[in-house]
């Protein structure tokens, strides 16, 4: 079905069921098919959701809870989570940058997932920040944060479209804080980067920008490939580089590219 110039497909339906069940699902459909945009509040994974029926809230509750598109396969998040256990007990402090929160449903799922990281979420859309802040309330290790991630502390413009708002991403400009990855990590002291998850509509390259120190040193990086958006720019181009002279598995599940230290894997497929 089309509603809203956006096609809702089946696995997506099917993803909204397993993540907050029939009723639900039927309710944020019918509210979308009528045009209502009052938000429908939904448990998920034993927490309440508000999910925006006219926006994109429901395809990432699919993706996310339903589809299980965070998930790490060949027992990667185990191996993580030993890993920041270790960086812990040493002192440091596990941290899971989620850049593109979005309405905070990827926070809360990494957050769920990774019981010894703190996530710190970046999102510059204002409305979908709001939904963040609502849908997070009152659970903790989470840091938000009103802005985006790019190559220099400053600001930048949101890029306004008539499209969802997972849609937006953002450019050169004012209005809008932004934050280098570095500086975002020194506000958590004794910060060690155990993930970065990137989905920010294309500016992967700005904010991954005199990065490669911190990139070479993480564990696990999640991105959201935006380059079919801007052919010949090499969005990734930054994160590649970082990754030259390590052994690195890739990934693929749903949207999204992992790449994972090997020998993590390795040790989770001995023990």
């Amino acid at each position: 079905m089309t509603i809203r110039g956006m096609l809702i497909k089946g696995h997506q339906v099917d993803g909204l069921v397993r993540a907050i069940g029939l009723r639900k699902s039927a309710s944020v459909l019918l509210r979308r098919a009528l045009r209502l945009d009052s938000p429908v509040q939904a448990f998920c994974q034993d927490h309440l959701l508000s999910i925006r029926p006219l926006d994109s809230d429901l395809f990432v509750v699919s993706q996310i809870f339903g589809n299980q598109e965070y998930e790490i396969g060949g027992g990667g998040r185990e191996a993580l989570n030993r890993l920041a256990r270790l960086w812990r007990q040493s002192g440091s402090t596990p941290v899971i940058v989620d850049a593109g929160a979005n309405a905070g449903y990827s926070t809360i799922y990494l957050r769920d997932r990774y019981p010894e990281a703190i996530v710190a979420a970046v999102e510059p859309d204002p409305q979908a920040y709001e939904m963040l802040i609502s849908n997070c309330a009152g659970l903790d290790r989470i840091m938000p944060f009103h802005g985006a991630l790019w190559d220099h502390d400053g600001e930048v413009a949101l890029r306004m479209s008539d499209g969802p708002s997972w849609s937006r991403g953002v450019l050169d400009g004012g209005g809008v804080s932004s934050i280098t990855l570095r500086s975002l990590l020194a506000r958590i002291p004794r910060a060690r980067l155990l993930m970065l998850k990137m989905d920010i509509e294309g500016a992967e390259l700005e904010a991954t920008r005199n990065c490669g120190e911190l990139l070479c040193d993480t564990p696990c990086i999640v991105i959201e490939p935006h380059d079919f958006m801007m052919p010949g720019r090499g969005c990734l181009s930054h994160v590649f580089a970082s990754l030259a002279g390590r052994k690195i598995d890739s990934l693929m599940n749903g949207e999204n590219l992992i790449l994972i230290e090997s020998d993590l894997l390795a040790s989770a497929s001995a023990s």
